[in-house]
């Protein structure tokens, strides 16, 4: 995960030199680079290869379940390109036998690129990694993958915008021994603008 804060930065900070090097005025320069704080929520299905032992026999089952979750994002606009953080509370449901519902921490770390269309409506689409982690409520070991999301931002102004993402993990999943998960759902956030890079 620090990794990947690290290798973000390093773009944003390389890209902004490039652009002063090459002339930019610095009005311009300040305009184009913003960071937006706000909240998000998110919801979608989850498909669960589960491995653990059942009745001293290794087994496998295909579990199907819902999500949830909710929390804060940080969005750090450059040109085009958008770094998104956010950290979100995330509650797995299931009604299978064995029952794997647990709740817990979820960090995604996505790079996207937008394109405009018009009045203040862009499309997005960008790659990242998500990683779970404690506090859960039980005994759920870290999971984590590769993410893949496309989108749209709305500007409801300068200093406020909506956007959403359909958005797809695949990954391991922390309970059990090996399993893992594929989700896919809808995620929703309303950012406010901060300051300025």
């Amino acid at each position: 995960m620090k990794i990947i804060i690290k290798i973000v930065l390093i773009f944003i900070f390389s890209f902004c030199i490039i652009n002063y090097l090459r002339g930019e005025e610095a009005e311009e320069v300040e305009k184009l680079h913003f960071t937006y704080i706000g909240t998000i929520i998110g919801g979608g299905i989850n498909k669960i290869n589960y491995k653990n032992w059942f009745n001293d026999r290794r087994r496998t089952e295909n579990i199907s379940g819902t999500y949830y979750s909710g929390g804060a994002v940080l969005n750090v606009f450059v040109y085009q390109f958008i770094g998104e953080f956010s950290f979100q509370y995330i509650m797995n449901s299931s009604n299978s036998s064995p029952d794997i519902s647990n709740q817990h921490l979820i960090l995604n770390a996505i790079g996207k690129y937008s394109y405009f269309l018009k009045n203040n409506f862009f499309l997005t689409s960008g790659l990242g990694l998500y990683l779970d982690s404690p506090p859960a409520n039980n005994d759920y070991d870290c999971g984590s993958g590769p993410l893949i999301v496309i989108g749209m931002i709305y500007e409801l102004s300068r200093e406020m915008r909506i956007f959403s993402d359909l958005i797809g993990r695949y990954g391991s999943f922390g309970l059990g021994q090996g399993s893992s998960k594929i989700s896919y759902g809808i995620n929703i956030g309303v950012v406010y603008k901060v300051g300025r890079i």
